[in-house]
């Protein structure tokens, strides 16, 4: 469920962000051109990847993973309906490049999550299911998020939908919060159990 809500953000961000800009132009009566609105579209995923390594950077060095992935889904579960609410441009494309530093910093710390519950042979299945299921998201995305573009003829309301499943995503990453924790304490145990010990000199 957790990947499902971030690969729904990521998705809809990825395929109809085009669209979202050309809906700007006309929202805001201004022209871009196709290279125009390459590089509008290409700003956002360029905040996302750097504000990535920094972030994933800082998972590691403190060794905090389950907030590393709350507060960025958080981020994007607001940002991305509130987006279209801006007054300008501007405005609403840096609010989008929030939404994809969100999606973009919580991706990667996200598959820390599966090991901690999966181990051995059990890890290769459990973590090609979660994959398989989260994918699935790129469907709905595609489908959903463009049925309602063209019946609403507006994109609020599909972003609405993103950041609903974003949020989702965030609720149920809380309400694992201490599953999580108590099986990340017993596997490192389990680990400082094995380890053969140290010889000191």
């Amino acid at each position: 469920m957790v990947y499902f809500g971030i690969g729904y953000g990521l998705f809809a961000l990825s395929f109809f962000l085009p669209t979202i800009v050309k809906g700007l132009a006309a929202t805001f009566n201004t022209q871009f051109s196709l290279f125009e609105t390459g590089v509008i579209v290409a700003v956002p995923f360029a905040c996302g990847a750097i504000a990535m390594v920094l972030w994933t950077r800082h998972s590691d060095h403190t060794g905090e993973r389950i907030w590393h992935v709350v507060l960025p889904m958080l981020l994007a579960a607001v940002s991305i309906p509130v987006a279209l609410y801006m007054n300008s441009p501007f405005a609403t494309m840096a609010v989008i490049s929030l939404t994809a530093i969100g999606i973009f910093c919580a991706l990667p710390v996200f598959w820390y999550l599966p090991s901690i519950f999966l181990s051995g042979a059990g890890a290769a299945v459990g973590i090609a299911v979660v994959n398989t299921l989260g994918a699935s998201s790129g469907l709905l995305a595609g489908y959903l998020t463009g049925w309602l573009l063209d019946f609403t003829g507006d994109s609020r309301i599909a972003m609405w939908i993103v950041g609903g499943f974003l949020l989702i995503s965030v609720i149920t990453v809380l309400l694992l919060r201490k599953s999580l924790r108590a099986a990340d304490i017993h596997r490192g145990s389990a680990v400082s159990a094995t380890s053969p010990a140290r010889q000191d000199s």
